[in-house]
């Protein structure tokens, strides 16, 4: 009788355990992941299903120092050094505007200045870097890997470099601010912009993106690749599945082992809304599935939003897609529930951000903080943006136990391959796997 007990510790009980079947020993240590939650978490995990509350758009209108220049195709990531408040780390970026500290180029400038924000005190510092700093750019992605800012790829259109899209890598120093340039081995990308690249424990993963030949003509792409941070090596691993259509501009965020992928445009300026998953099943080996399922009001197809991971959610904001009369940015905010993979579009309140892509934005539990972007014309202030606004989506960070679970069975796929403990899961947990092999 294990009703008495909350774990099996015993001798007696751990011998038992053994001549359980597996089916049973899941259903057990699900019932005891659950019983051991506080009561207060449990309530947390089941209303995290349920649909965010309304909330309100904030402008600061205190923010101490000097924002950086309109801009939008700058990266921005989210650091916290142990002990510190979270800041965003923003590099880069195009204007059509004359500013300081960007690069000349017919119609606008591109920049290669670090400015930092402080999340918490709302307040903008420009750090003094050295080093091998890059070339002015947009359209790059960038990373946090331990204490520094690794940057990919980008797009520049500079009266010194022409037309250039860039597939070097660039890394930041956080601790010094000093810039430098590895030399990576192995086939590297070819240079692009508009890609993906997500940290999967001791290496990136680099999706899609965009390039244009020498004849100007464009292609975008679907390829992944995989770089090796211990050995800086560039590799590309075997991939199973059915991967998306080639495309840039979308959106790609880690949760557990699997990177879901988001949206995007293919060359020919078509737009997307689907959702695809990347399972990393290890450095050599990955599985695309999708689309996805999904339920609820979908987001219209677009590309160059943001999104953020909070608890059993992903917040997507902005972008821009096809309207009536041609393109035109957005300024709205969908929830996807992971647990149930439902689109939800809240109801907000305040006075949002102006419609707006390309612009950054991070999410530090459920506060959500955008930051610049292009307005196509709809800004307040003008088509390209420094401004700032912040919104609490009410977002749980805690994963719902059904999140958990499922990660979980993710993680420890290998031991569970050619197990009769596949079968015995919940219904809804195979459903969310959608891997024959997790």
């Amino acid at each position: 009788d294990y009703s008495g007990h909350s774990r099996p510790v015993k001798l007696r009980e751990a011998e038992l355990w053994h001549f359980l079947p597996s089916s049973l020993r899941l259903v057990f240590w699900i019932g005891i992941l659950l019983a051991k939650m506080p009561s207060a978490q449990k309530i947390i995990v089941s209303a995290s299903a349920n649909a965010p509350c309304s909330s309100f758009w904030i402008r600061p209108s205190k923010v101490e120092g000097k924002p950086p220049s309109e801009r939008w195709g700058h990266s921005a990531v989210l650091w916290q050094k142990q002990g510190s408040t979270p800041i965003l780390v923003i590099f880069g970026g195009f204007t059509s505007a004359e500013g300081d500290g960007g690069a000349s180029s017919l119609g606008g400038r591109c920049f290669s200045d670090v400015h930092v924000l402080d999340l918490e005190k709302y307040s903008w510092t420009t750090p003094e870097v050295s080093g091998i700093v890059p070339a002015a750019r947009w359209g790059h992605s960038a990373v946090i890997v331990d204490d520094k800012l690794v940057v990919f790829g980008g797009y520049s259109s500079t009266s010194v470099q022409g037309n250039t899209f860039f597939n070097d890598f660039n890394v930041l120093d956080l601790e010094n601010w000093r810039w430098s340039r590895p030399t990576p081995a192995g086939k590297a990308p070819c240079e692009r912009w508009g890609n993906s690249v997500t940290k999967v424990g001791d290496f990136l993963v680099v999706v899609g993106g965009y390039s244009r030949s020498a004849m100007g003509v464009g292609r975008c792409f679907k390829e992944v690749y995989i770089f090796d941070l211990g050995t800086l090596h560039w590799s590309q691993p075997i991939i199973l599945g059915k991967a998306p259509q080639e495309r840039t501009g979308h959106s790609a965020t880690l949760v557990g082992n699997r990177i879901y992928v988001i949206g995007g445009a293919s060359a020919g300026d078509h737009c997307y809304n689907d959702v695809y998953s990347l399972t990393i099943v290890s450095k050599d080996l990955l599985v695309w599935s999708g689309p996805l399922k999904t339920s609820g009001r979908k987001p219209s197809e677009r590309c160059g939003q943001t999104l953020g991971l909070c608890g059993s959610h992903l917040a997507l904001f902005g972008g821009v897609g096809a309207g009536e009369t041609g393109f035109r940015c957005l300024n709205d905010v969908h929830i996807l529930c992971l647990d149930t993979m439902k689109w939800h579009q809240p109801t907000l309140g305040g006075v949002p951000p102006s419609e707006r892509w390309g612009h950054s934005a991070a999410l530090v539990g459920s506060q959500l903080s955008v930051v610049g972007g292009y307005a196509n014309g709809g800004a307040r202030r003008g088509p390209y943006c420094n401004d700032m606004f912040t919104i609490d989506l009410g977002l749980s960070s805690v994963p719902s136990l059904m999140e958990m679970c499922v990660r979980n069975v993710r993680a420890n796929h290998r031991n569970l391959e050619n197990s009769e403990m596949i079968p015995a899961l919940p219904t809804e947990i195979l459903r969310r796997l959608q891997l024959p092999c997790c």
